[in-house]
């Protein structure tokens, strides 16, 4: 409690003691001189006098704390006003808290993304220089080779000579053939050796080759996609300018040829309707690949962006206003996070025409509302209607949104146990907050998973007074034994509900 607040109750409750004291002196003094103020009775009197004491002493004390603190004026003037202003700045520092922490999510994520994405191409590098190395050494390697094979080549050309030298020789004595012959075995068998060797980095080699050949396939691959990319484009302009022209002969000859004319003119409104829906698809991909590199991400693909409960038993109309009132808070959200409409037809969020995956046919926003509206309406439990964004979204255009049901039945019932957990009141307070932390991050939340509390936009389930949590760690303490901490349910909660808890020792 604050301490000007508690002065101030202090000296009422004084002053109230001394208006009573005075009150009963005055009024024995008054009666006992049974004083009279016009035709009132001595005790009528009496009893005017002592409330007249106690109602001025009262406004004096009110009046001099009122003139001597500045903290009691502004709470005697301002009182709720204040107190409201209060609880929208916290709600206001908590939003932007909440925006904060999503912000830095998807900042973390990018940086993750790009980090990764840097890490494989200084691998693939790495890969492409050790390849280029083990190259070099595989040809030094059959380059030394090829020299000692030449060498060995040399030595038996030699041997050869000598042989057939001894052998012409008829004074030559056998153990010197017979150990020529044995030396040109062995000669043979390390040639042979040698050959194999060779062979063996040759083949090597050649694996070598073929990959980096794979690898300049590749790249040379993604050279001719390119250029084929241009080639198209050129023949798409190749063949309009053709379309053209055939179109200006048919046109010469109108007289003669009136039912060739509209064979032509509808190909050719065809084919110029075809390639204005290329263009414009592929200008639309560049504008949107332009954009997403230069524009922040404003929303994921999948991420909440309102929801409404519906009631049992909901008529269609009923839907429909709810869809609407749905729409325009999403709308909202958007706007404030720096989506932009495009025109009337395109605002900052809503539902836009899209392709049915299983007909391959467009759906017009109306038809996916009815649709809707057609599932919902008339069910006999709850029900709660959440919009989430379709694709990544960027600052700057709009949001395409996803409209989704849910069951909304009743998960806990006011002052329900949710989960709970034992904590040492001897720990010190840094201790104990991180074990009050630790369980509402992993135990109420699986709890809160397992029941099947739908989470909101940031993927939390509910939250916990600050204040709250402070006092229940010094109550911990001053315990100075294991207590048992609860998280309760402050009240009724549903499904699409944000989960309300109270904490409390036993």
């Amino acid at each position: 409690m604050d301490l000007v607040t508690f002065a101030f109750l202090a000296l009422i409750a004084l002053v109230s003691g001394g208006i009573a004291y005075f009150a009963d002196w005055l009024g024995r003094k008054l009666g006992k001189k049974r004083l009279r103020l016009g035709r009132l009775r001595p005790k009528h009197t009496a009893a005017l006098g002592v409330v007249s004491s106690g109602f001025l002493i009262s406004v004096f004390t009110i009046g001099l704390v009122y003139a001597s603190s500045s903290d009691v004026r502004q709470w005697i003037q301002e009182g709720r006003i204040a107190i409201r202003k209060l609880n929208d700045a916290v709600a206001q520092r908590e939003a932007a808290d909440r925006d904060r922490e999503q912000i830095d999510r998807q900042n973390k994520g990018l940086q993750r993304d790009s980090a990764l994405r840097k890490l494989e191409i200084g691998r693939a590098r790495a890969t492409l220089k050790q390849l280029d190395a083990k190259t070099l050494d595989l040809q030094k390697q059959i380059a030394a080779n090829r020299e000692a094979a030449l060498k060995l080549r040399r030595k038996l050309d030699a041997v050869q000579a000598q042989f057939l030298a001894s052998t012409a020789s008829l004074t030559a004595t056998e153990a010197q053939r017979t150990q020529a012959e044995h030396a040109l075995a062995d000669i043979r068998k390390q040639y042979v050796g040698l050959q194999n060797l060779y062979h063996g980095l040759t083949s090597s080699y050649a694996e070598l080759s073929s990959k980096s050949k794979d690898i300049e396939a590749y790249n040379t691959k993604v050279t001719k996609d390119n250029i084929a990319l241009i080639t198209s484009n050129a023949e798409l302009q190749a063949k309009r300018d053709d379309l053209e022209t055939k179109y200006k002969e048919v046109a010469d000859s109108l007289v003669r040829l009136n039912s060739e004319i509209d064979a032509q003119t509808t190909q050719l409104t065809e084919n110029a309707t075809e390639l204005r829906l290329f263009q414009e698809e592929r200008l639309k991909l560049d504008n949107s690949v332009a954009w997403s590199r230069e524009h922040p991400l404003t929303f994921s693909a999948h991420e909440e962006l309102a929801r409404i409960s519906l009631p049992a038993h909901i008529g269609a109309s009923e839907v429909r206003d709810a869809i609407t009132n749905l729409l325009r808070s999403a709308r909202t959200l958007a706007e404030s996070r720096g989506a932009k409409g495009r025109g009337v037809d395109m605002p900052a969020a809503a539902i836009f025409q899209r392709e049915d995956p299983r007909t391959q046919q467009e759906v017009p926003p109306e038809a996916i509302i009815g649709n809707m509206v057609r599932r919902v309406a008339g069910r006999p439990s709850e029900q709660v209607l959440v919009a989430t964004s379709t694709y990544n979204a960027f600052e700057g255009e709009p949001v395409s949104i996803d409209l989704t049901a849910y069951p909304n039945p009743l998960i806990y019932k006011g002052g329900q146990v949710v989960a709970e957990t034992r904590i040492d009141g001897t720990s010190s307070e840094q201790i104990i907050l991180a074990r009050i932390t630790e369980f509402l991050r992993q135990k109420v939340r699986d709890r809160v998973k397992t029941d099947h509390l739908l989470p909101s936009s940031d993927d939390s389930f509910g939250n916990v007074d600050g204040g709250q949590i402070i006092k229940i760690v010094k109550n911990v303490q001053s315990a100075e034994r294991t207590v048992r901490l609860q998280a309760v349910a402050r009240s009724n909660t549903r499904a699409g509900d944000p989960l309300l808890l109270e904490l409390r020792i036993r």
